[in-house]
């Protein structure tokens, strides 16, 4: 694993057929649901998603800390112990195992991490987007984003100009 998940420049073909790393999405700034990066951070990557029109996204586990081996893929403790798993903290791992000698209580329940609370922000942004597309076209959509995210490597560190900009969508959507 790389230490974010995150949307990519293309992979030449060379660097396709010799399983060449296209870039360093961590040192440029990409997207992240690492626990190093800022709430904002882990928020972008719905933002990119609609900026870009991607498909979706691919989450390759989210409850690794629940049965994190030993190395290679893993340091042999669980989510509430250590993070550093696959090549990044918090790599893979979106809930924590709650375990009733962890955080009380009787019975065995995931427990959600802030940064899948940024994500479900982000997939609500995303969602506004897509409504404020539907009336009023991806031309003023993106416009409006802009506000936000103006590529996946240049968007606001301040969670209040993103609830701004929601405001603005709302009463675009509302008139």
């Amino acid at each position: 694993g790389g230490c974010c998940a995150g949307p990519q420049r293309a992979c030449t073909a060379d660097e396709k057929q010799n399983g060449i790393a296209c870039s360093n999405p961590c040192l440029e700034g990409w997207p992240s649901y690492m626990i190093d990066h800022t709430g904002v951070r882990n928020r972008m990557m719905q933002w990119a998603t609609y900026t870009y029109d991607m498909g979706g996204e691919l989450l390759w586990s989210a409850v690794s800390g629940f049965h994190n081996r030993g190395p290679p893929l893993g340091n042999g403790t669980d989510g509430w112990d250590q993070q550093l798993i696959a090549g990044g903290n918090g790599e893979g791992t979106l809930f924590y195992p709650g375990r009733p000698n962890k955080i009380g209580g009787s019975t065995h329940i995931p427990v959600a991490s802030f940064r899948l609370m940024m994500i479900r922000e982000g997939n609500e942004d995303y969602e506004y987007l897509n409504l404020l597309e539907s009336k009023l076209g991806r031309e003023k959509a993106l416009e409006i984003s802009s506000r936000v995210m103006t590529s996946a490597t240049n968007y606001t560190d301040n969670p209040d100009t993103i609830y701004e900009t929601r405001r603005i969508i709302a009463e675009l959507l509302q008139s």
